[in-house]
């Protein structure tokens, strides 16, 4: 016997309306980091077409013998040395060969968007977590389930761009940057790149801060298991608590509790030197995840 109450549909008018804006939501917020990666790497291509023009003199038949010299010099220059005249290149090869420095700046290319097709795979995993924490409860908890995922990646992305970070990868080689060796460190606020300063762009826009990827393709596609690793508690938590001590909850969360955990094994610390292995984020992701909704 059907209770009273029974309605055959699970979703509200409100909920059917605000499950549009979370996916629109969604889909934009993608456009906006490929915009940015795209703006990024053009830019580094821009930097490095300046560099070249700059570099490079008008040769005229009255200097020609000049000319001759000088682009003898330049073909004798060392790999080091043409990575600090055109920082804008990948070098993602230690070969002499020009078509290799081609081969090298393609595959890197390739890795890059690969990555960053990753990124929105785990991006849209927000969403299949957000229907199904709407299937395992009550209807009138629709909207606040879906206010809640959407905003665990919005205060997820922004809390880890500021902080969160800088606590995973402090360089525990840098002095500066260690607090605890192998335990705790902090690079500092923030992860801008003065597109200005010729040595920064070849720091983190090329290969020389990754063979595969650059510094904001890595913090995107990390920055998007930041945000996951926070839903396992939404999930743990559903019905259970109410919204503003849950996005408390998340912020420190991603900006404190995932990050410093995430740096003892992927950013070089005590883990990674004792040879612990993580097998696709199956303890830093799900299990700290895991542990944290517990505590919650």
């Amino acid at each position: 016997m059907k209770p009273s109450n029974f309605k055959p549909s699970n979703l509200t008018r409100k909920g059917r309306l605000t499950a549009s804006i979370l996916i629109s939501t969604f889909v934009l917020s993608f456009g906006i980091m490929m915009t940015g990666t795209a703006f990024a790497e053009d830019t580094a291509k821009e930097e490095e077409k300046e560099a070249v023009d700059t570099e490079v003199p008008l040769c005229d038949e009255a200097s020609g013998a000049r000319c001759e010299a000088e682009d003898t010099a330049k073909e004798s220059v060392n790999d080091e040395e043409m990575k600090a005249k055109i920082p804008g290149e990948t070098w993602a090869t230690d070969s002499d060969n020009p078509d290799d420095w081609a081969a090298a700046d393609a595959i890197f290319t390739a890795n890059n968007i690969w990555m960053m097709i990753a990124t929105f795979l785990v991006f849209i995993m927000h969403l299949g977590f957000a229907t199904l924490e709407i299937g395992l409860t009550r209807s009138k908890n629709t909207v606040n389930i879906l206010f809640k995922n959407t905003m665990i990646v919005a205060i997820g992305l922004l809390t880890y761009a500021i902080i969160g970070f800088n606590f995973m990868y402090p360089d525990f080689t840098n002095k500066d940057s260690t607090i605890i060796s192998g335990v705790l460190g902090f690079a500092g606020f923030g992860i801008g790149v003065d597109l200005n300063n010729a040595k920064e762009v070849a720091a983190n826009l090329t290969s020389n801060y990754n063979f595969g990827y650059t510094k904001y393709t890595d913090f995107l596609f990390q920055g998007m298991f930041a945000a996951t690793a926070a839903t396992i508690i939404s999930g743990a938590v559903a019905e259970r608590i109410k919204v503003w001590p849950f996005l408390i909850s998340t912020t420190v969360y991603v900006a404190l509790v995932y990050p410093i955990a995430g740096s003892w094994k992927w950013g070089g610390g005590w883990l990674d030197e004792a040879g612990f292995y993580d097998f696709a984020g199956s303890t830093l992701v799900h299990s700290v995840g895991g542990w944290a909704a517990l505590a919650a």
